[in-house]
């Protein structure tokens, strides 16, 4: 297993191999420094602490947020702590896989369901309110209302009465 994290802008790579019974060897990637590191006792509670007793030493992480698959953000001591586990196939490929984009999906109405477009009630242009109606997509023989959750202007529109939508398409988005 390799861990990657991140702390203060500065980047760490180790690779993390089990000896059994608790017992550790990680090697940091860019120095080929070893040391032989007990982790046991690992604790999770509900709220997110994770106690681990690492060499006689108890420590606790907070884990605040899975990211995806492989990326984790936990505080420890205070200071937020940017966490990748990559698998042995991963690792050597991690390099060149580009930062994940966010997209701000607050501005965007996608579509929650496969379904066909019944009618669009607003207008490129058009100022909308939180809760106003904006089209009707009707999925297994069921109309279903679509409505804003954000007050704004719609910017664009990309649907029209009788399209097929499938699931995520991109069907209203606001300025």
């Amino acid at each position: 297993m390799y861990v990657e994290y991140e702390r203060k802008e500065n980047k760490t790579q180790l690779r993390v191999q089990s000896q059994g019974d608790g017992k550790f060897t990680i090697e940091n990637l860019a120095t080929g420094k070893t040391q032989e590191v007990e982790a046991k006792d690992l604790e999770y509670e509900k709220n997110a602490l994770v106690w681990m007793t690492i060499n006689g030493d108890k420590r606790c992480f907070q884990l605040h947020d899975i990211l995806d698959d492989i990326s984790y953000k936990f505080y420890f001591k205070g200071f937020p702590l940017h966490v990748k586990v990559y698998d042995a196939d991963q690792q050597p490929l991690a390099q060149y896989m580009p930062p994940p984009k966010f997209v701000n999906h607050a501005k965007m109405i996608l579509s929650e369901m496969p379904g066909g477009i019944v009618n669009v009630l607003v207008e490129v242009g058009q100022k909308v309110n939180e809760g106003q109606e904006l089209l009707t997509i009707e999925a297994m023989k069921m109309q279903n209302l679509i409505k804003s959750e954000v007050e704004g202007v719609v910017k664009s529109i990309y649907i029209k009465p009788g399209d097929a939508v499938p699931v995520d398409f991109l069907m209203i988005e606001f300025e």
